[in-house]
């Protein structure tokens, strides 16, 4: 397993929400147990070197209510919904979600050496713009990263 303190991030994505396409999805094992690897592409910010900027986020495999591979399946199909609470996770196949898009928010954080990294923290689906919900998830977004914060602050006491 690599040390993530002696990384350096491979693409800095400034803070936002932004929309992604989801370009990889892969499992892996390591000391932690299995984890899956989301490979996100921004298609909203210009390409770097040819390619569209990409950043990955790694989930454990549960889908659990509050899991956080929960969110992102439901954010790039929100018809999964109602499946995932009545399907067992090996029932579950990522590979189908490959090629859609939904808004990530990104938030760039220190990390205990003090190296920065940009982080998807929440995924939220994509919607028609005309129906101005793109206003509703970054007020969401802005919430949720609020609430984040002041949880972390509680359980640092």
């Amino acid at each position: 397993m690599q040390n993530s303190k002696k990384q350096k991030p491979q693409q800095r994505v400034d803070d936002g929400l932004y929309t992604v396409k989801l370009k990889d999805l892969r499992f892996t094992k390591n000391d932690m147990g299995t984890r899956v690897h989301w490979v996100f592409e921004f298609t909203d910010l210009p390409p770097v070197d040819g390619n569209l900027p990409t950043l990955i986020r790694t989930t454990s495999p549960s889908i659990g209510n509050t899991s956080k591979r929960r969110e992102i399946i439901e954010a790039l199909d929100p018809s999964l919904k109602e499946m995932l609470d009545n399907t067992p996770f090996a029932q579950v196949s990522g590979q189908s979600l490959i090629g859609k898009t939904c808004k990530a928010h990104v938030n760039n954080r220190a990390n205990k050496a003090g190296v920065v990294f940009s982080n998807m923290e929440m995924f939220f689906p994509c919607y028609d713009a005309a129906a101005n919900e793109l206003g509703k998830l970054k007020t969401a977004a802005t919430k949720k990263v609020a609430e984040k914060d002041s949880t972390a602050a509680n359980d640092a006491e």
